[in-house]
């Protein structure tokens, strides 16, 4: 048997707290931890095969309004997909979203780079 000092025995109990609240919340509780995320944030550029895709991203209180591609760039017509990305991560709120069909090199560097914005809250 081993001995808890009662510093100790007061972590466990506010940890304990905090993730019952969690759970009684559920993705709630995720909602309102996130509300305070207000501003806009840009990734870093992330290269791949057909250009390089950098992202900045504008949440206000916790949700993603807009997502700039400015000088992202792909070759081919590649591009005609960024409009279609960001509507489908604002929609989910995220990397939440399937492939472009044609274009799933573009959609997995997008989310990389959308990933790298959002870590930037």
């Amino acid at each position: 048997m081993f001995k808890l000092s009662s510093k100790s025995l007061r972590k466990v109990a506010i940890t304990a707290s905090i993730a019952t609240s969690i759970a009684l919340l559920g993705s709630n509780a995720t909602a309102a931890m996130a509300s305070t995320k207000t501003g806009t944030k840009t990734g870093a550029s992330v290269p791949y095969m057909f250009g390089s895709i950098q992202l900045s991203v504008t949440e206000k209180n916790g949700k993603i309004t807009k997502i700039n591609y400015g000088t992202s760039s792909a070759t081919n017509g590649r591009q005609a997909a960024f409009p279609y990305l960001v509507k489908y991560a604002i929609q989910s709120q995220g990397i939440n979203f399937g492939n472009l069909s044609g274009a799933t090199m573009t959609t997995d560097t997008f989310k990389q780079a959308l990933t790298s914005a959002l870590a930037k809250f």
